[in-house]
């Protein structure tokens, strides 16, 4: 193991995600005598199944092991992931996000150091004297090791619980999983709509496998729960199809009903056809949604959008940032994006970083 290597290893299926990803990566200081390397790992079969083939690749002593739509804000996040490693030669595993006490029903989570895309308030924090707080479970959106243990790919062949289980499994060897403090989050998680279609087939997995460490109990939840996953799943479907077909007025009318807005799988649907209905309405020379566009060409000139506000906002930006937002964006699409992404107290920095005044 090289101790002085920090290897960053992804699970990849989104380029134009994990390349954004990957420029918060590359503007990191880099403590000293430290290297870094980025692993992505397209084609896995399993969450699990991709980071054990990242471990291989590399003798890194630290490894973070992020999602692809984690966004490091922490510009010294090596320095001060190494401080805290170093402080405790018992803490194994770090985690943005995490449960004291995890009861094998649901990831209902205590501690809470990351900002999302969704905030809607803020979990308790660790407090500053302690620099940390230990946790049975982590969030595997950002995990971060001292140590290789394998990921139990041959139980957790799909996309949940293999973080909770490697949490065990640290556990088991005799490390402590933690929550740091942290004054501002470290990362930013650009979380969208997750299907969660398999995740009961894998708590209960879960709960069978480690039972004896925290008597967790399988037990059966509502049939509702599926139901209604099942039934989002539905209502993308039939957005995109009318999407597609450039239904622009039923789209309107289904968004102007209020019970249709504020949903987080709904969102980037929401965003396109309120910056389309304002465009409209203003009749403003630039317009984001053109005729011809697919489905897919609409969300990605979304994303690309609210890349860079977001890069705005963490004042990490790319030479020319502004200069391409006045050139593709009307001020409408600006403000509706920045509105919906943007933290609260920097959507005005932010509308003037993009040249609108």
């Amino acid at each position: 193991m090289n101790p002085k290597q920090i290897a960053f290893i992804s699970c990849v299926n989104d380029k134009e995600e994990y390349m954004e990803c990957r420029h918060y990566i590359e503007k990191l200081y880099i403590p000293k005598s430290y290297e870094t390397e980025l692993i992505a790992i397209e084609g896995a079969s399993s969450m699990a199944a991709g980071y054990n083939a990242g471990m291989k690749r590399s003798d890194a002593e630290y490894k973070v092991y992020l999602h692809q739509d984690v966004f490091v804000r922490n510009r010294y996040l090596i320095r001060d992931l190494l401080r805290l490693f170093q402080s405790d030669e018992t803490i194994g595993m770090v985690g943005m996000i995490g449960a004291g006490k995890f009861d094998g029903a649901a990831a209902g989570w205590d501690y809470k150091s990351m900002q999302e895309s969704d905030d809607a308030f803020r979990l308790a924090e660790p407090s500053r004297e302690s620099g940390y707080m230990e946790v049975q479970a982590a969030d595997g959106l950002f995990l971060a090791t001292r140590h290789d243990l394998r990921w139990r790919e041959d139980i957790f062949d799909g996309w949940d619980f293999y973080d909770i289980s490697q949490c065990m499994e640290f556990q088991k060897a005799g490390y402590k999983v933690v929550v740091p403090y942290q004054k501002e989050p470290w990362c930013y998680h650009d979380n969208a709509y997750s299907k969660m279609l398999r995740y009961e087939h894998y708590r209960e997995r879960f709960c069978l496998k480690y039972a004896k460490m925290g008597n967790f109990l399988f037990r059966k939840r509502s049939e509702h729960l599926l139901a209604y996953e099942q039934a989002k799943e539905t209502a993308r479907k039939e957005i995109e199809a009318l999407m597609a077909a450039g239904y622009v007025k039923e789209l309107r009318d289904l968004f102007s009903n209020a019970n249709n807005q504020g949903y987080l799988y709904l969102r980037e649907y929401e965003s396109i056809v309120q910056i389309d209905w304002l465009e409209e309405t203003n009749r403003s020379p630039i317009r984001f949604w053109e005729a011809g566009m697919t489905n897919e060409e609409l969300f990605l000139k979304l994303r690309n959008l609210k890349y860079a506000l977001k890069r705005i906002e963490y004042q990490a930006e790319k030479t020319g940032d502004q200069n391409w937002i006045e050139q593709n964006y009307s001020q409408y699409a600006v403000a509706v994006v920045c509105q919906t992404y943007v933290s609260d107290g920097c959507h005005e920095r932010v509308m003037e970083g993009a040249g609108i005044s």
